[in-house]
């Protein structure tokens, strides 16, 4: 017959810690999962992280080990991400207007949303319109949507996925010239944000049934740590060979490490398992404390992106996943970005370049593309990044060198009539060192 493999529940999220290792790593874990059945590698793009399951934290460790090893490449095992979501409990009416004018066409765009709990947890939003007597013409009624498209993707709560909203489009009014789809997209955005947060906003977390099964003389330990994890205990049942088996409903959140403290309750002789149940609003102290860890304040990017933005240009070296909602909004605005290194998954298409390479060159890289899009001495230049101190500073120093003409980008330098003076240099913003893999890009945005 077959033999019962263990089916693996423990998880860690990985990253490589040389970025120029990321394929040698996908390679060497392929190798490795074909050699161990009881191993698992998976690429959660909806959280934006990989995860390697194992039996329990020692078979991660070892993997790791085996990796370095072998391949002679190294990985950042961290704790996961877990998957909240965010929704509303009330109703919420909200005007929301676009509206910008810097010479020829101007932007306008102005809707009037309801916003209420659709009932549905599998669907991000409901969309209906309410539009009587043209107020906003249907050809911009896709230009909304797809506004809503956008903002659910990363609630204004705490930046996690948005489900269970419907949005009613009652009213408005546009421009019959400086209307567009970009004003309408742009003016619903702004209208979601407002709208959702007066909406009663929650983080839902995600449950999961868990299967622990004991012998018979640990159950007590094992039902006091399940209480202490939020756990809800639905039963215990004793098995043929003398163990228990408990069953309980326990926040995702809290069975990180389970694994190691079911070993030590039980000399080993335990074992466990869960699936997804469902997701619940989570309680106050922990929707607090995701609340603060992701949505750090973003009031720079907004700030900057409520005045003049017709001489503004924004780099981004490189992003971290948080910033998604913040990318989305320079993006909205019409502001071009370029992003360098790591790309967001579902906003890469609106990035302007995409560039990898020595760190220096990533610098010269980005001052090249912007003096391409028409960046003039002395204009004002935000420099966000996230790396390593050494990393930012060659890329500050790539980035300045090709402004005044001491660094070339695909054998050219700086026209001369372009070039940047030190005292133009200080128009330049660099936000610092930030570490890449954190929420700490969100931060300085």
């Amino acid at each position: 017959g077959q033999i019962a493999l263990s089916k693996p529940y423990t998880k860690k999220r990985y990253a490589a810690r040389n970025k120029q290792d990321i394929d040698k790593i996908a390679q060497g874990l392929a190798r490795l999962a074909a050699e161990d059945r009881t191993m698992r590698v998976v690429n959660d793009s909806a959280n934006h992280q990989s995860l390697i399951y194992g039996i329990g934290d020692m078979h991660i460790d070892v993997i790791a080990s085996k990796l370095k090893e072998r391949y002679k490449v190294d990985i950042e095992l961290t704790e996961p991400k877990i998957a909240f979501r965010e929704t509303i409990r009330k109703n919420s009416d909200v005007d929301s207007k676009y509206k910008k004018q810097s010479g020829g066409h101007g932007q306008y765009g102005h809707v009037k949303l309801r916003f209420e709990p659709s009932g549905d947890m599998e669907q991000p939003y409901v969309f209906e319109e309410e539009v009587v007597g043209g107020s906003v013409p249907k050809n911009y009624f896709p230009a909304v949507e797809k506004g809503l498209t956008d903002s659910v993707q990363s609630g204004p709560l705490a930046a996690y996925p948005v489900v269970g909203v419907k949005c009613v489009l009652y009213d408005g009014s546009y421009h019959p010239v400086d209307s567009s789809e970009m004003a309408f997209k742009t003016a619903t955005i702004m209208g979601f944000k407002k709208g959702f947060m007066e909406a009663g906003p929650v983080l839902l977390e995600p449950i999961v049934t868990m299967r622990v099964v004991v012998p018979d003389q640990f159950t007590g330990d094992v039902m006091g740590d399940l209480n202490k994890r939020r756990g809800r205990v639905l039963g215990m049942n004793p098995d043929k060979s003398g163990h228990t088996v408990v069953e309980a409903e326990v926040p995702e959140l809290e069975i990180y490490g389970y694994s190691n403290t079911l070993r030590s309750m039980t000399g080993g002789a335990g074992d466990f398992s869960y699936e997804f149940c469902r997701y619940e609003q989570a309680p106050a102290d922990v929707q607090q404390k995701q609340i603060e860890e992701r949505a750090s304040k973003i009031t720079k990017v907004e700030d900057l992106l409520a005045g003049n933005t017709s001489n503004l240009a924004i780099v981004i070296q490189p992003l971290d996943d948080t910033v998604q909602s913040v990318i989305q909004q320079i993006v909205d605005a019409g502001v071009p970005y370029v992003a360098f290194d790591r790309i967001i998954d579902s906003v890469a298409h609106t990035a302007v370049s995409n560039v990898k390479g020595d760190n220096e060159g990533i610098g010269v890289a980005a001052a090249a593309y912007f003096v391409s899009l028409g960046m003039k001495p002395g204009d004002a230049v935000y420099v966000y990044e996230g790396d390593t101190s050494s990393v930012t500073t060659l890329r500050d120093n790539g980035f300045t060198k090709y402004l005044t003409g001491d660094a070339e980008f695909e054998g050219k330098k700086i026209p001369d009539n372009l070039k940047w003076s030190n005292d133009e240099l200080k128009n330049i913003t660099y936000s610092g060192a930030m570490n890449w893999s954190r929420s700490d890009t969100k931060t300085s945005f």
